[in-house]
C-alpha cells in the first residue's frame, strides 16, 4: 500500500511510540511505501535543535520519499482549503494555520495515497467526503 505520513507519525516515532514504530518497521522491511510532503519535511526541520537530531532526521528521511509540491498540488490544496478549511480548523477567511494540512490532503488526493495520521480530526471530514483516505493511529 502507498502511504503518505504527516508529521505526527514521524514525531511519534522519534518519541519512541510503539504504534509509530510499527509503520517505520514496515517501511524498513519493504512491506509498505511511505512518503511525506515537503510541507511535512519543513515541519520536522523547524524542530531540529542540534547536530545529533539533524543526523537522526537525515538518516530517517533517507528511507522515505519526499514529494515536492507542484502547481497541481498547490491548486488542489487551495481548492480544498477554500471549500473545506472550516472542517480542518480554519476560523476565518484569512486563517491559514491549517493550510499545511490542505497541502497534505491534496498530495494524497492527487497521488492516490492513504494518509497516516494521529491528527485525524483535521482530515475526518475530507475522508467522509471521499477527498482522501485516512488510516489513523493512537498513542
Amino acid at each position: 500500500m502507498q502511504y503518505l505520513a504527516d508529521s505526527t507519525l514521524l514525531l511519534d516515532y522519534y518519541r519512541k511510540s510503539d504504534q509509530a514504530k510499527c509503520y517505520i518497521e514496515r517501511v524498513k522491511s519493504g512491506d509498505i511505501t511511505l512518503s511525506i510532503s515537503v510541507i511535512t519535511e519543513g515541519e520536522i526541520w523547524v524542530g531540529i535543535k542540534d547536530d545529533r537530531e539533524l543526523m537522526y532526521w537525515m538518516a530517517l528521511l533517507q528511507l522515505i520519499e519526499s514529494i515536492v509540491v507542484n502547481s497541481d498540488i498547490a491548486r488542489k490544496a487551495g481548492e480544498i482549503y477554500k471549500n473545506y478549511g472550516r472542517h480542518m480548523g480554519k476560523g476565518s477567511k484569512t486563517d491559514f494555520r491549517f493550510m499545511g494540512d490542505a497541502y497534505i490532503a491534496a498530495t494524497c488526493n492527487l497521488l492516490n495515497k492513504t494518509l497516516i495520521t494521529r491528527n485525524y480530526k483535521h482530515f475526518k471530514e475530507l475522508e467522509e467526503l471521499n477527498i482522501l483516505r485516512c488510516e489513523k493511529y493512537e498513542i
